[in-house]
């Protein structure tokens, strides 16, 4: 019965790490995962600074796109 008993706790610490371990690493995940979200909106943003400049040089040389 002890054994069956240290058995279940053995199995139960093992659990308890790999928790652990999957928390530290979807702790990590969720900071890269952050880091690559602000890196998208700064690229958005030079990519919205493109398309204003390339309106207003169109504007100027008189080209228009039906879309626009």
């Amino acid at each position: 019965m002890a054994d069956d008993f240290n058995l279940v706790l053995e199995h139960l610490r093992h659990i308890r790490a790999d928790t652990g371990a999957i928390k530290d690493e979807q702790k990590l995940h969720g900071q890269r995962l952050t880091s690559i979200e602000r890196g998208l909106l700064t690229f958005r943003d030079e990519i919205d600074g493109v398309k204003e400049r390339l309106d207003r040089i169109e504007t100027r040389l008189g080209l228009h796109d039906p879309e626009h």
